[in-house]
């Protein structure tokens, strides 16, 4: 068709292209249609990247600033101090601070015989584990039916690094930044974790390592990871522990979770996390190579 060139995803592209795209040519009694499909552009890299990243309500990829201090409960006591010492060599592994071992805590490991009961139980006893979290969103995790939960408790503060004020409503919440600038590029805000915590009910431990299980833990705690969306991409993670009964599991993280991890400690808080994305998904291409 001289002069006259059709947008490639029109809904005569939609019923013209295959399964697999690429460029179709459709005869007509008197002319020729031609419709291009554009290949998908996406790396292996980028998929992985946006397969397990969970953005903050906020729309960033939130992080410690912090040095790391890991600790396990709910297993025997040299268990709990191997599997804290196993999250400490995989976030050092990763570039991210590690605290000394006498530290005090903010990445906890909970193992429990049930979620339900453990976390209302602790909603009364130890209310610390949900700071910030409104009533709803414990709810919520007491609700779930997957036997792991993950949850972060989350520090907001201007991208000058001083704390925000919050200001609560029936109706809404929102934080106050006297030092906002505004900007296309990054948030007025940073969001990072002031700690993290996982629990796993105990009938799923079955035949993990404690390697397993530890690496597992530092990639649903060191930062905020969708283990379902990241099973369903084709790179190994060990998020697949638990998602993929009766499916090889990696032994341990893989190079692209600890990759994973050292791009995310890389980028800037204040990034918007599509940018965040975008930078993760370089990073690992460049040290794929």
């Amino acid at each position: 068709m001289q002069g006259n060139r059709m947008r490639p995803w029109s809904w005569i592209a939609v019923a013209l292209l295959g399964a697999h795209g690429g460029v179709l040519a459709q005869a007509a009694p008197d002319d020729t249609i031609v419709v291009l499909g554009e290949r998908d552009r996406q790396t292996k890299e980028q998929r992985f990247v946006e397969a397990l990243a969970e953005p903050s309500r906020n729309g960033q990829l939130a992080r410690f600033t912090d040095k790391v201090c890991p600790r396990s409960l709910g297993l025997s006591d040299k268990n709990n101090q191997d599997l804290a010492r196993r999250m400490r060599r995989v976030a050092a592994a990763a570039h991210i601070p590690v605290a000394e071992e006498d530290c005090r805590p903010n990445v906890v490991v909970l193992f429990v015989q049930d979620r339900r009961s453990a976390i209302q139980r602790w909603r009364v006893d130890r209310p610390d584990f949900f700071a910030g979290l409104k009533p709803a969103q414990i709810d919520r995790l007491a609700a779930g039916t997957d036997p792991v939960a993950a949850w972060q408790i989350i520090r907001v503060k201007g991208r000058d690094g001083r704390p925000m004020g919050r200001v609560d409503s029936d109706i809404y919440d929102y934080m106050v930044n006297q030092q906002a600038v505004p900007s296309r590029i990054a948030s007025a805000i940073e969001i990072d974790f002031s700690a993290s915590f996982v629990l796993i009910e105990q009938k799923l431990i079955g035949n993990s390592s404690l390697v397993q299980l530890a690496d597992y833990a530092a990639m649903r705690t060191l930062a905020s990871t969708d283990p379902q969306a990241g099973d369903k991409q084709r790179l190994p993670t060990i998020l697949s522990l638990f998602t993929s009964p009766g499916e090889p599991v990696p032994l341990s993280v893989t190079q692209w979770d600890l990759g994973y991890l050292t791009a995310l400690y890389d980028t800037r808080l204040a990034s918007r996390a599509r940018d965040q994305q975008r930078a993760m998904g370089k990073t690992l291409e460049r040290d794929g190579e």
